[in-house]
């Protein structure tokens, strides 16, 4: 993954939405490196509001799960330079499972 303004469009049940995020040279590096960095980082990201169980980086591929709340996420994504697709799955406690697609691409130098 590249530093720079990232374009996200989620996609869940058919409904699309765009996002943007300006990915920083340490959170790029984080995924670039090897799945204890990558790990390391997540955790200071999410400043125990959510635990992660597992968080792996084989190649151009990140795969993950954590919990957060009442809630548990697995994502599988993969890397292309300055594209990057994913697949999210959100269970809640009540076991209702929800499927997100996302599609990313970098569209340059942070604003």
């Amino acid at each position: 993954m590249a530093a720079g303004q990232w374009e996200f469009t989620m996609t869940t049940a058919g409904a699309s939405h765009t996002a943007s995020h300006c990915i920083s040279a340490a959170e790029a590096n984080s995924v670039n490196g090897d799945s204890k960095t990558a790990r390391d980082y997540a955790e200071k990201k999410a400043n125990g509001h959510c635990t992660i169980k597992s968080y792996d980086v084989h190649g151009n591929t990140l795969s993950y799960s954590l919990v957060c709340g009442d809630r548990s996420i697995e994502s599988t994504a993969t890397f292309h330079g300055d594209t990057s697709e994913a697949v999210l799955k959100t269970t809640t406690a009540d076991g209702k499972a929800v499927t997100t697609s996302v599609k990313a691409r970098r569209l340059g130098a942070c604003p």
